[in-house]
């Protein structure tokens, strides 16, 4: 009788914690406008799709910005839950689970006005001998940018890297490099709001190199790792659904 007691005063006790507790999760992201910011719209329409996909499932949303090799760094080593936006390589699949893909944009190589570079076949047909036609050029690149990455496995490129794409597109503008790879709706971002004198400046080289999608990256360091890709994916597939995905682009002008 005494331990039936027990139980129900115990139960008792940890009634308001059990109906209390929420599910969290902590993610890592990056400045990455027009997608993402901090000066942005409710910090983007990514951040917007990331964080109310979550809180559909249930979910207490916690979201870092932080350097791009630092936040794709503490996702890696299981500091936190996950990372985005973030793009789907071959060589992250050991480390991370990846969503549901995203609404993205377009990556390109952006070079100055005053430049005569061309592709010398479309990369859209033959990355590989589209780049190699290119090889004696320097081409700058953001560190930690998992995007990026796909550029590694092109060894015969000359690379410098940058912390940022503003980095990136001031020491284009310096002569520091030929080239940049980049997505073309940052780059109209970046001049427009913190780099106007230099409109005008650069090209955009067409066709882009590849159309890209935005994932999540899960740290498979985390032991509930393969849940919570389940739990986001369910949470997205809801605001599909629903309609409040497209009312969300609608918002930020992407509709």
């Amino acid at each position: 009788m005494k331990t039936a007691f027990h139980i129900i005063v115990v139960l008792f006790i940890m009634l308001p914690q059990m109906v209390g507790a929420t599910k969290k999760v902590v993610l890592t992201t990056t400045e990455k406008e027009p997608y993402i910011g901090t000066l942005l719209l409710n910090n983007g329409f990514i951040y917007e799709i990331v964080q109310q996909a979550f809180e559909r499932v249930g979910y207490e949303v916690t979201i870092q910005f932080l350097p791009p090799a630092r936040a794709f760094s503490q996702a890696k080593r299981g500091l936190v839950d996950g990372t985005f936006p973030q793009f789907p390589d071959a060589s992250f699949q050991e480390q991370f689970i990846f969503s549901d893909p995203m609404p993205g944009g377009e990556v390109g190589l952006l070079k100055r006005r005053t430049e005569d570079i061309q592709f010398p076949v479309k990369p859209t047909e033959n990355l590989t001998k589209a780049l190699q036609g290119l090889q004696n050029y320097r081409f700058g690149i953001v560190t930690g940018d998992s995007n990026m990455a796909r550029f590694n496995e092109f060894q015969f490129l000359n690379v410098d890297y940058a912390l940022t794409d503003e980095m990136n597109l001031l020491k284009l503008a310096q002569n520091r490099t030929d080239l940049i790879a980049i997505d073309k709706y940052t780059m109209g971002s970046l001049l427009v709001n913190k780099l106007p004198h230099l409109m005008g400046k650069f090209d955009f080289m067409n066709p882009p190199i590849f159309k890209q999608y935005f994932y999540v990256f899960f740290s498979k360091q985390r032991p509930d790792a393969p849940q919570k890709a389940l739990d986001f994916n369910q949470g997205l597939q809801a605001l599909q659904k629903d309609g409040t995905l497209n009312n969300i682009l609608t918002a930020h002008g992407y509709r």
